[in-house]
């Protein structure tokens, strides 16, 4: 704050002014002194709120993992009774989701929405749904219940389901049933629309910042005013230290810039140190919220929101380019056989490898799960074999295991082309494609039917 203002500095403070203009001088000085504490409480309060939206974008994100790495082990318990799965299921991971989810029920009124409140209320019925799943799968494959951890004991089964196949077979219900992929696909769909509400956040803080910008220029202007009407002695002095570092702040506030080499007086210095410790904030912050809500945390390739975004504004362009969706093959048994570190090893490694195939104007996303975007502009159907050719070279690099016990895998790719623009339908064609591709048992690359157009 004190940055370029020192004890030796006096020359620079208004007390050289001639005495009949010392009530004014005092006066003006603690006017800007108490702006520019206002400035700074409201700086604190704009920090603080940004970090709030950063923790509940974080415990959003950790929600949404624990919830489908908790669903996949009782998944597995249920159809296996393989009691590494439940115990799996009751340890760091759960207590990973109970966490993120308290503290997204802890945010404060500023931040939470009805749509966290809804993905809380979603995630502990899918906890219950799936602790009493895994105490009737365990019944009904002859496990002592007593073994199983306190969570899954504690539940309160049915007593009609008194036989292990009606055990087993409620188990799978109640795990694979439409009402539980439909309360999962609910906490998705909530999670998301909490946020996007973060995100308008986001955006509503930013116009606080201009607000206070504005006020700075507005109050400085006003203490402007005070300061000309005085003597031409009272004037030079003003005019070199306070009228041309403040004109020349207020010119980079109102350009959005950072007030580079502050002088003036010390209160003119105290207000733009300020406003500059703000600014350097701010712009630090603002980039952190919008790299969490545009890019995929485990990849760091775009994520959907960004992927629907460019499609959007694609949708207007005359720019001929091709759409390719993309999902590794077999992806569900690398989770399931080596676990979901290496698990997201590989999907960082399919992603590495999609970047450095690809041209730097391509834009590659990954949009859920297993599944890839690429968006390649300035190409046409002519260009069919390149495409296949990148993926080949994919696959060929994918089949060697690496030294981070990622193992041989491929991927499937289809893609269609539009010789403007993105229109309705193309990432449907090309995922038609990719579909088609699958079905046929065999791996690469599909180009999309034209006859579909």
């Amino acid at each position: 704050m004190t940055d370029g203002i020192t004890k030796k500095q006096h020359v620079i403070r208004i007390r050289t002014i001639n005495y009949a203009f010392l009530a004014l001088v005092v006066l003006f000085a603690f006017f800007l002194s108490v702006i520019g504490t206002q400035m700074k409480h409201q700086y604190n309060s704009l920090l603080d709120e940004c970090e709030v939206c950063i923790r509940a974008l974080n415990d959003a994100r950790r929600a949404q993992s624990a919830v489908d790495y908790l669903s996949g082990q009782v998944h597995a318990f249920v159809g296996t009774g393989d009691t590494a799965f439940s115990n799996a299921y009751c340890d760091e991971a759960c207590s990973d989701r109970d966490e993120a989810i308290a503290g997204l029920s802890a945010l404060s009124s500023s931040v939470k929405t009805d749509a966290l409140n809804s993905a809380a209320e979603i995630a502990a019925s899918l906890a219950d749904t799936e602790r009493l799943a895994i105490r009737y799968a365990a019944a009904g494959y002859g496990i002592d219940v007593d073994k199983l951890p306190d969570a899954v004991r504690s539940t309160a089964p049915d007593p009609a389901f008194d036989t292990p196949e009606k055990q087993l077979a409620e188990a799978r219900r109640l795990v694979f049933g439409e009402e539980y992929n439909t309360a999962k696909a609910s906490f998705r769909t909530a999670l998301d629309d909490a946020m996007a509400g973060i995100e308008n956040t986001v955006e509503e803080l930013e116009k606080r910042e201009g607000v206070i910008a504005r006020r700075l220029t507005a109050l400085s202007f006003s203490g402007l005013a005070v300061v000309l009407p005085l003597s031409v002695a009272m004037f030079v002095f003003v005019a070199r230290q306070l009228i041309s570092p403040l004109n020349k702040a207020v010119k980079n506030i109102a350009e959005g810039k950072r007030v580079e080499n502050v002088a003036g007086t010390y209160e003119i210095r105290y207000l733009m140190n300020t406003y500059n410790e703000f600014y350097d904030t701010s712009s630090r912050v603002s980039r952190e919220l919008r790299q969490e809500a545009e890019y995929d945390a485990v990849t760091s390739l775009r994520n959907r929101s960004s992927y629907e975004k460019t499609c959007a504004m694609l949708a207007k362009s005359t720019v001929p380019l091709a759409a390719m969706m993309l999902d590794i093959d077999y992806f569900k048994q690398v989770n399931d056989t080596y676990g979901h570190a290496v698990g997201d090893l590989t999907l960082q490694k399919v992603a590495k490898l999609l970047s450095e195939s690809f041209r730097a104007d391509d834009m590659v996303f990954r949009i859920g799960g297993d599944e890839f975007a690429v968006i390649m502009l300035d190409i046409t159907a002519a260009n069919a074999n390149v495409v296949r050719d990148k993926i080949n070279a994919i696959n060929e690099a994918l089949r060697t295991p690496d030294e981070n016990g990622v193992p041989a895998l491929t991927v499937s790719a289809g893609c269609a082309f539009s010789p403007a623009g993105m229109p309705e339908g193309l990432m449907r064609r090309a995922d038609a494609a990719l579909y088609e591709k699958k079905h046929t048992s065999e791996v690469g690359f599909a180009p999309a039917d034209e006859s579909q157009e």
